[in-house]
């Protein structure tokens, strides 16, 4: 009632001309719509305003400290080792925030660096839960904020995150559609950890199997401390499903694939697992002499871009790298190709990124909500004479 009252006023100021200069109906009109429409109003002015950013400035939100202090340092040699690749080609400045185990640090260190250092582009953080926690801020401060999450199940509706990593849906999709379409297996089932990320992991192999005409036959689970599944063993005999999934960790899932192949009638049973299998644990505790193992990564020991990688990550740090720097160096690697040429707008970052869809090596993708899924191209492999090989 307020808002007709105020504009029948504006109606008879009009009609009467005393008032009718161009100048004051203008003043009243933005006088009103900041009134009444505030919200709209300050969302026009932050458009018409230029952006203050730095495009060569780059900020990493890490957790350097706590008890996820590891994995950030992981993530941090992954970026260095991104940066060293580019540095001769761009003057790029990495800020480094540790936030350790603090949400509060988190908004804090991001505010920071945007508005104080003006960084075109954030990387981080890393856990499900602080990307949550940061997602406001992310939104607010209109920054493209690159993060890692294992599983999509991380949907936050935020036009400015850029998701890299290679989820544990798309896993179990891959690994369900081989099965089904390429090697003919149509009765599966499913031996999964009892934990978060198994049940996640059982719930889109069932979903990627079901879509593609495949059936699923048997599902058990295990505790993931006492690795026990000798109840699990006689289901699997009865039932005779022509190939398992299991979705553990490396070395839980190598003692599991051991019990299963020490089974008489098993030794044919095709195992199917996550990209922890891909890992040097994994095969050392299955040994050499060992097959019918089928899993999924987007790399492996011998492909070209992990050898390249591993190979600057030995000299610079002097160990080796694992799975996880390599994520985070792929990632920091494409930020950096995009900035290569200065940006004058923050959105430039996600619509070069967008560019890149043609790209041999990934699979990028816009969202409803404006976010963007990048997932390296998945692989096929399996172990041969001792060795990860590619399969598809």
């Amino acid at each position: 009632m307020l808002l007709h009252k105020n504009i029948k006023k504006l109606q008879d100021i009009i009609s009467k001309q005393a008032l009718f200069t161009s100048p004051f109906i203008l003043s009243l009109i933005t006088f009103l719509t900041f009134c009444f429409f505030p919200v709209y109003s300050q969302e026009l002015l932050y458009q018409n305003k230029t952006e203050k950013i730095n495009s060569k400035t780059i900020a990493c939100l890490l957790p350097l400290s706590g008890k996820y202090e590891l994995i950030g340092k992981k993530a941090l040699r992954g970026i260095l080792t991104a940066r060293n690749l580019f540095q001769s080609e761009n003057d790029i400045q990495i800020i480094v925030k540790d936030y350790g185990d603090s949400d509060l640090e988190l908004n804090k260190a991001i505010d920071e660096v945007v508005t104080k250092d003006n960084a075109s582009v954030v990387i981080g953080p890393l856990l499900s839960s602080s990307i949550k926690e940061v997602s406001s801020s992310v939104k607010s401060l209109r920054v493209p904020t690159v993060v890692f999450p294992l599983s999509r199940e991380v949907s936050l509706e935020n036009p400015y995150i850029i998701s890299f990593s290679y989820p544990i849906e798309k896993q179990a999709q891959v690994l369900a559609r081989y099965a089904v379409q390429d090697i003919k297996i149509t009765s599966l089932g499913i031996l999964y950890p009892r934990s978060d990320l198994g049940e996640l992991f059982k719930e889109a192999f069932i979903k990627g199997t079901k879509e593609l005409g495949g059936e699923i036959i048997y599902i058990g689970s295990y505790d993931p401390k006492l690795l026990d599944i000798s109840t699990e063993i006689g289901w699997i005999n009865s039932r005779r499903p022509k190939a398992i999934f299991i979705p553990d960790a490396a070395t839980h899932s190598g003692e599991i694939v051991l019990k299963l192949r020490q089974e008489n009638g098993l030794e044919d049973l095709i195992l199917l697992g996550p990209n922890t299998w891909n890992s040097r644990s994994f095969l050392k505790t299955v040994g050499f002499d060992v097959n019918g193992l089928i899993f999924t990564d987007f790399f492996f020991s011998e492909s070209e871009r992990w050898i390249d990688f591993s190979n600057k990550f030995r000299a610079a740090f002097h160990e080796e790298p694992g799975f996880f720097e390599y994520q985070v160096y792929e990632a920091a690697s494409l930020i950096f190709h995009v900035l290569q040429n200065p940006i004058q707008r923050r959105e430039q970052i996600k619509e070069r990124i967008l560019t890149l869809r043609d790209n041999p090596l990934l699979d990028i993708t816009q969202n409803i909500d404006g976010s963007l899924e990048i997932s390296p191209k998945p692989l096929i492999l399996t172990i041969n004479d001792g060795e990860i090989v590619r399969v598809k």
